[in-house]
């Protein structure tokens, strides 16, 4: 928190948030444009081993992000419970992108105008709004998330594509709903139709499926994913017989997607790796005697990836 609000961070700079078992604080505000990059999460060795030196996590208690800070970008980081404060990020400007963190609420405040708005490959618990005086968010990008759920007021206007989602989705035609998977949630009728809601799979059958050019289909979660009930990101693979997860089987079907976080032009990165090189394993000797070497070997990898 102090790092980001010191004087000596200009605008769209970029800060390496270590991994620590301890958080870095609640509310963080940033004033300015600035890029936030932690480790990742589920890095343990029975989780996704070797991927960092470290199995801790980056640990920021919340984000408010106001207009001053447009432009700001999350990446790596676990936004997560732990003492009193609120446990989320609100996002009250535009040009903000949330990528590869693990979060439990991401929330949008009540009549403020926003624009390109991007959450991407995380994993998170809900996106949410206080009630239904809202203005809209234009350009409002959810895409290769997994997700307990999702309320989108009226007005917005974007993609919600390529999500896991475990609970429901309660939002509006001003969004293309596409290639998500459903594994036991619903989707809320509002002004939906078969235009702006394609492709999906749900665990249980719905409204959907009944009206004129319905392309959604059904499917026990069960049968889509390789391991259900999903505890950790190494559950979000869907199995090679999956008969709905790309546009028909065998998928992905010819000239089309696979469904769920791991389809589409930004598939879901594991553990939430960010795009920046890292040391993934550090050996050396525990003593040394006086005046002799010590013998370092370190492992790094670059994580080019999207």
């Amino acid at each position: 928190a102090t790092a980001v609000a010191s004087p000596a961070v200009s605008a769209n700079d970029t800060l390496y948030v270590e991994a620590t078992p301890y958080s870095y604080g609640n509310a963080i505000t940033p004033t300015k444009p600035v890029t936030i990059i932690g480790v990742g999460y589920y890095l343990l060795p029975t989780q996704n081993p070797d991927l960092q030196q470290s199995t801790e996590k980056s640990i920021v208690q919340s984000f408010i992000i106001n207009p001053e800070a447009s432009g700001t970008v999350l990446e790596g980081l676990y936004v997560s419970a732990g003492g009193s404060g609120i446990h989320n990020i609100i996002v009250d400007a535009s040009d903000i992108t949330i990528k590869r963190c693990s979060f439990e609420a991401i929330t949008f405040s009540n009549n403020v105008t926003r624009s390109n708005v991007t959450i991407t490959q995380n994993v998170g618990g809900d996106i949410n709004q206080d009630n239904t005086a809202n203005v809209g968010i234009s350009n409002l990008i959810i895409t290769n998330n997994y997700l307990a759920s999702a309320t989108l007021r009226q007005g917005h206007v974007g993609n919600f594509t390529n999500n896991i989602i475990r609970n429901y989705v309660n939002g509006y035609s001003g969004m293309n709903y596409r290639d998500n998977i459903f594994a036991d949630g619903d989707f809320i009728a509002n002004d939906n139709n078969t235009n702006n809601t394609r492709n999906n799979t749900f665990g249980v059958t719905n409204w959907l499926m009944t009206l004129p050019g319905n392309t959604n289909e059904v499917e026990a979660p069960t049968s889509v994913f390789t391991t259900y009930p999903i505890t950790f990101d190494g559950h979000f693979t869907t199995k090679p017989d999956c008969a709905t997860c790309g546009h028909g089987y065998p998928w992905p079907a010819p000239g089309g997607t696979l469904k769920g976080v791991f389809g589409g032009t930004t598939p879901y990165v594991k553990a939430g790796i960010p795009n920046v090189p890292s040391i993934y394993k550090l050996t050396t000797t525990a003593q040394v005697a006086t005046g002799s070497q010590t013998p370092v070997t370190i492992s790094t990898r670059s994580n080019n990836n999207n």
